[in-house]
C-alpha cells in the first residue's frame, strides 16, 4: 500500500514549507531552482508596496515532500520562487540588484542541498521520521534564515560592492561544494 506523507512546520512570513507536485517543473505559479535559469525582473511581478523601503523582494520556498511504500520512502525537495509575490520599486531595477536578488534564491538553495545531505546521511524508522525530518528541516531553515540575514547585513542590500563580490564569490563556491546534494530526490530505506 501506497502512503504519502506531507510534512509541514510552522515558518515566516518570507518561507514556506510546502507540498510540491512531484513534477518539479516551471508553472505560471513556481519557478524552480537551476542553474540554468538565472532570474529576470520579468519574474518580480507583485506590485511593490508603496510601504516597503526595500528595492525588491524575492520570495521564496523550499519544499519536501515524502511518499513511502514499504520500508522506501522517496523524498522530493525543490527550492522554488513564486513571481506573484516578487516585486521590485520601479526604478529600482538594476543588475547589481538583480543578482543580489539570485543570491537570495541561491542561498536558498544551498540550504535545500544542506537538508537533502543530512536527510541522506541519517537513519530513519517508520516510527521517527516524521519527527526526524522536522528536526533536520527546522535546524536547517534556521541555519537559512540566518544566513540570508547575514548577507543582506553584509552587503547592505547589495550596496556594498565590494562586499556583494565576495559574497557571490562564496555562493558559487557553496552551490559548487554541495553539487552532490543538487538532485531534488532523495530515496531512503527506513531501518
Amino acid at each position: 500500500m501506497k502512503t504519502i506523507l506531507t510534512i509541514f512546520a510552522s515558518l515566516s512570513l518570507l518561507i514556506l514549507y510546502s507540498f510540491l507536485p512531484p513534477s518539479q517543473e516551471k508553472n505560471d505559479d513556481t519557478i524552480i531552482w537551476s542553474k540554468d535559469r538565472p532570474l529576470t525582473w520579468d519574474d518580480f511581478k507583485m506590485k511593490a508596496p508603496q510601504s516597503s523601503q526595500g528595492a525588491a523582494w524575492i520570495y521564496y520556498n523550499l519544499s519536501l515532500n515524502l511518499q513511502s511504500e514499504g520500508n522506501t520512502v522517496n523524498i522530493n525537495t525543490a527550492t522554488f520562487m513564486i513571481p506573484k509575490k516578487s516585486w521590485v520599486k520601479n526604478g529600482s531595477k538594476s543588475e547589481e540588484l538583480l543578482k543580489h536578488e539570485q543570491g537570495h534564491f541561491d542561498i536558498a538553495e544551498i540550504h535545500a542541498r544542506k537538508l537533502r545531505k543530512s536527510i541522506q546521511e541519517g537513519t530513519f524508522t517508520h516510527k521517527n521520521i516524521q519527527e526526524k525530518i522536522n528536526k533536520i528541516y527546522s535546524q536547517t531553515f534556521s541555519k537559512l534564515e540566518a544566513q540570508q540575514k547575514l548577507y543582506d547585513k553584509e552587503t547592505d542590500h547589495h550596496r556594498n560592492k565590494e562586499k556583494q563580490i565576495e559574497w557571490n564569490e562564496r555562493i558559487a563556491r557553496e552551490l559548487k561544494e554541495l553539487a552532490t546534494y543538487s538532485n531534488p530526490i532523495i530515496e531512503i530505506t527506513l531501518k
